[in-house]
């Protein structure tokens, strides 16, 4: 599948914007982005990058796509969800899901699945019933996997074209075709930044959906959203 890195249409973020957006430290994002070492008893050991981002540094930073926000959230939640997870397990099932299927985004493949300790993907020409773990290389049954997908919209070419942070129940998405993948109001596509910086110089809800003609619960839910990166910020 080509990618089409056109910069209207595929995002841009830099690691701080992906890592408040996400919820991860700035240094453990990096880390995975561009490698890190670990300590061995035959002493530092350097852990690869868990992919190439997309697009090339810009001004000296490292960029990345809407697509590559969406891998990175699908490694935080395999690790968060069972301390079980390993770093190096999802590294190994990315090599090996690269060395037998090859392409792009292989953690954002419907196909994909996990039990909280491994990752696994529908066999191929098994009649659709078994999983073949690609950690240790076996056949397992569906029933014991969930899907780790969900607050996304797919597009036609099965891969996530919209990101509700939030849930579906707020009004905030990411969408990489409106205003570079920033966060945006929904109806609207007014960027929920936009509406923060309006709060801090109307200093009230209502005067800023007044003034964007908007709905007081969407501009609330906005400057919402923007407190808490502004908080993920401090905190970092």
């Amino acid at each position: 599948m080509a990618i089409d890195t056109s910069f209207l249409n595929v995002g841009i973020y830099n690691i701080p914007q992906a890592a408040r957006l996400i919820g991860v430290t700035d240094a453990r994002l990096r880390s995975w982005m561009t490698g890190s070492f670990v300590k061995t008893k035959s002493g530092p050991k350097r852990q690869p990058a868990l992919w190439s981002p997309h697009l090339p540094e810009m001004d000296g930073k490292q960029a990345l796509t809407f697509l590559d926000l969406m891998e990175i959230r699908l490694v935080k939640r395999l690790l968060d969800q069972e301390k079980s997870m390993r770093l190096t397990h999802i590294r190994e099932a990315l090599t090996n899901y690269r060395a037998d299927n090859g392409g792009d985004y292989p953690l954002l493949n419907k196909q994909l699945f996990t039990d909280g300790q491994f990752l696994y993907r529908k066999a191929v020409n098994k009649g659709g019933k078994p999983l073949l773990d690609l950690n240790r290389w076996q056949y397992v049954f569906e029933a014991v996997v969930a899907p780790t997908l969900d607050s996304v919209d797919m597009g036609d070419d099965a891969l996530p074209s919209r990101w509700w942070p939030k849930g579906r129940g707020v009004p905030v998405v990411l969408d990489p075709s409106h205003a570079f993948g920033a966060p945006i109001l929904a109806k609207r596509r007014v960027p929920t930044a936009a509406l923060a910086r309006a709060m801090e110089a109307q200093g009230s809800v209502e005067s800023v959906a007044r003034w964007y003609e908007l709905d007081i619960e969407d501009v609330r839910a906005a400057i919402e959203f923007e407190a808490d990166l502004a908080a993920r910020r401090l905190a970092a």
